[in-house]
């Protein structure tokens, strides 16, 4: 017996899945392959809502933590077979907490969805844009760009995120703070790169906050 899963389309032309069973019987002497066919759309579309609920942030609906580190595993496995540079950007808003303790975690909530889609808009449809948890992102930048280019890159984002935001009856005004991290320049280990972008973060905030900060050996 054998099954497949199979996209089909009805006499109306929808699509749906299915399940093809197919079993050798004999029938009257003779064999016979028998075919059934079951209507699974409603088991692949739960199948489809748990994938994208492990994989994706339920505030932001970016990709979270896990499918941004499985993201960078292959985009690290691709540029070291092709030998091309990637960038980690990481980025933390500045004085998020203040937001949240003095406002509230509604608002706070609220403004996390609209930097995740001021990020998206100021990035091209091909990089990933991942919330890593509480106010930290990432952008990663691929192919080969110069520190010149990346710092516009980031400053483009600083702009992005730095107007007001109107939330629940409040004008909201945070920064954020970047770091940069390029393999293979900054190092060749996925968790070193994020650890040097990360400190290089650390480094604008303690620099006086909305800044960018490339990754320098101490």
């Amino acid at each position: 017996m054998q099954d497949w899963e199979v996209e089909m389309k009805d006499s109306q032309g929808n699509t749906f899945w299915a399940l093809v069973s197919t079993q050798r019987i004999q029938f009257q002497g003779r064999e016979c392959l028998l075919n059934a066919l079951n209507n699974i759309e409603l088991r692949k579309r739960a199948e489809e809502a748990l994938q994208h609920q492990a994989y994706h942030d339920e505030l932001t609906d970016l990709p979270n933590r896990a499918m941004c580190m499985d993201a960078l595993r292959r985009i690290l496995s691709r540029c070291e077979r092709k030998s091309m540079p990637f960038s980690i950007m990481f980025i933390d808003l500045d004085h998020f907490k203040t937001v949240n303790d003095e406002l509230g975690h509604a608002v706070g909530d609220q403004l996390l969805r609209q930097v995740a889609q001021r990020l998206q808009s100021c990035m091209r449809g091909g990089d990933l844009v991942a919330r890593l948890g509480g106010d930290e992102f990432i952008v990663v930048v691929e192919e080969q760009h110069s520190f010149a280019a990346l710092r516009d890159i980031a400053d483009k984002i600083l702009h992005t995120v730095e107007p007001v935001y109107l939330l629940c009856g409040h004008s909201v005004h945070v920064t954020a703070s970047i770091g940069i991290s390029t393999y293979p320049h900054d190092g060749t280990d996925l968790q070193q790169l994020l650890t040097r972008a990360d400190n290089a973060m650390y480094r604008a905030k303690t620099g006086g906050r909305n800044d960018v900060s490339f990754f320098t050996p101490p």
